[in-house]
């Protein structure tokens, strides 16, 4: 594997496993039962309203990975839509998925949220990441 390959796959593996991680998350049923996986019974002992408020933190962390991976590609005004439109995107269509799962339901409020940490998620990306370790494949 060449050096430019292997530091794009290393750009893209976080916000990928970011992703994977909200997806099994937004797959959980909205009942447990006692034969479930641990993962699954620690996650339904939150109510609801802790559920929300952790949406900003999570689609903040999405937005960050994403706007590491992509801040080599795009300028700064354009990498911070870019970077909202797919990480409140993703979150849109985690809302729709949880239509199709037992016990769950799809919110607006969380869309919103999802939007929120987004942009919250870019903002702390664009004012205090270290991109000093990472070079254009370009320049190479």
């Amino acid at each position: 594997m060449s050096n430019v390959s292997k530091e794009f796959s290393t750009l893209f593996i976080w916000p990928i496993l970011v992703m994977i991680g909200l997806y099994f998350i937004a797959s959980i049923p909205g009942q447990v039962g006692k034969d479930a996986p641990q993962f699954q019974i620690f996650f339904s002992w939150f109510p609801p309203a802790v559920h929300n408020v952790l949406h900003v933190p999570a689609y903040a962390l999405l937005a960050w990975t994403l706007y590491r991976s992509l801040f080599l590609y795009f300028s700064f005004w354009i990498l911070s839509l870019v970077v909202v439109i797919l990480a409140s995107g993703y979150g849109a269509f985690l809302e729709w998925h949880q239509l199709s799962v037992a016990g769950r339901y799809a919110s607006f409020t969380d869309v919103l949220l999802n939007f929120a940490g987004s942009v919250i998620g870019v903002f702390l990306s664009s004012r205090y990441a270290n991109f000093a370790s990472v070079t254009p494949p370009y320049n190479k």
